[in-house]
């Protein structure tokens, strides 16, 4: 049976062994430029730049994603609350519970922040 051409077929495999540190060092930046660490060294060993990737999959433990559900869920109901009073006097809910929603909201957020962060790390 005639070798078939390579089209673009990876068939060929380099192994390289590194020390701890360098291992480290190669998949924190593999996982900041969303490729794994075999194509970010393919990239990177062919001259290539890896470029951060715009939307990058985002880890999060279990635990901190309950938690942020749980969160969000007390501020929807805090923000529900002010509307169902809203609607009913037809009078625009007490600025202290809108600023109070606003700051509860503000502050899951940066915790939402911190959490991806972390996980792109």
């Amino acid at each position: 049976m005639p070798k078939q051409k390579n089209r673009g077929k990876r068939d060929q495999m380099i192994g390289v062994w590194c020390s701890e540190e360098e291992f480290n060092f190669i998949k924190k930046a593999a996982t900041k430029a969303g490729l794994s660490k075999g194509n970010y060294c393919r990239q990177v060993a062919l001259g290539q730049r890896p470029q951060a990737v715009k939307n990058p999959s985002i880890i999060v433990t279990q635990s901190q994603a309950e938690e942020l559900r749980l969160e969000l869920k007390r501020i929807g109901n805090n923000l529900n609350q002010i509307a169902r009073v809203a609607n009913t006097t037809k009078e625009a809910p007490v600025e202290k519970k809108v600023d109070q929603a606003r700051f509860e909201l503000s502050n899951v957020m940066g915790e939402l922040r911190e959490a991806l962060q972390k996980g792109r790390a």
